[in-house]
């Protein structure tokens, strides 16, 4: 070998490390910490592909462990992260693997599933066997459970939006008891937010569920139904 060959061999050798390591850290920068899906900063960069036709997913579907504060209260913080890492690595086993699926841990207990509406009689036969998910911790095995909405894009609808309704979709199967939810119009009229205040006036504490297309824009009560003094001031 000439000097020529060898200046090239180790330029060659040197290119394909150097394309191995910024795989690696790039791999590395969209992996969750805590489990073995992917991670809030690369559902930002599948959501772009959302809806695109062909085998690009075209469902939302957001999870949610139930009760995850008193887990955390009861067993700790510690208890709380081996949660999250069991149930990533169930997401991974039977809604990555089985249902042709992308998975993110969104945040804390927050998970994100985008797959293809080709699949979604398949994820809806699997999302049942998250309503009861026991993992070991410290010589002790602790049920959790995880509870699922989701939302199907029609028409034009934004990723972004489908987000937020397979979450107000996921916040309903939780009141119903580890369920998995449709997005649909009627659960867009039934869902309600929580409205408190306190009457300066009489000092009674008031709170009350209001439909949410009928939430005064700066989510302030008006009247207290104790008194009748104004809530809002001058």
């Amino acid at each position: 070998m000439n000097l020529r060959e060898a200046i090239d061999a180790l330029e060659s050798s040197v290119k394909s490390a150097l394309e191995v390591a910024v795989k690696e850290v790039v791999e590395s920068a969209l992996t969750d910490d805590k489990t073995p899906l992917r991670n809030a900063l690369a559902l930002r960069e599948a959501s772009s592909l959302f809806g695109a036709g062909g085998d690009n997913p075209d469902v939302v579907v957001f999870g949610d462990l139930n009760d995850f504060k008193r887990l955390n209260d009861e067993f700790g913080y510690d208890a709380g992260d081996a949660a999250i890492n069991e149930v990533g690595r169930l997401i991974q086993e039977r809604l990555v693997n089985k249902c042709k699926a992308q998975a993110f841990r969104l945040s804390g207990d927050e998970f994100v599933i985008l797959l293809s509406s080709r699949f979604l009689e398949d994820f809806e036969a699997e999302a049942g066997s998250f309503a009861s998910c026991l993992f070991q911790f410290e010589e002790t095995t602790i049920e959790t459970a995880m509870s699922f909405g989701f939302a199907v894009r029609q028409g034009e609808a934004s990723y972004a939006e489908l987000q937020t309704n397979a979450e107000i979709a996921c916040k309903v199967a939780k009141s119903q008891g580890n369920k998995c939810v449709m997005w649909s119009e009627e659960i867009k009229r039934s869902v309600t937010d929580r409205l408190r205040a306190r009457c300066t006036n009489c000092g009674a504490i008031i709170w009350c569920d209001v439909p949410q297309q009928a939430v005064p824009l700066n989510n302030r009560l008006v009247l207290c139904p104790c008194c009748g003094d104004s809530l809002v001031g001058d």
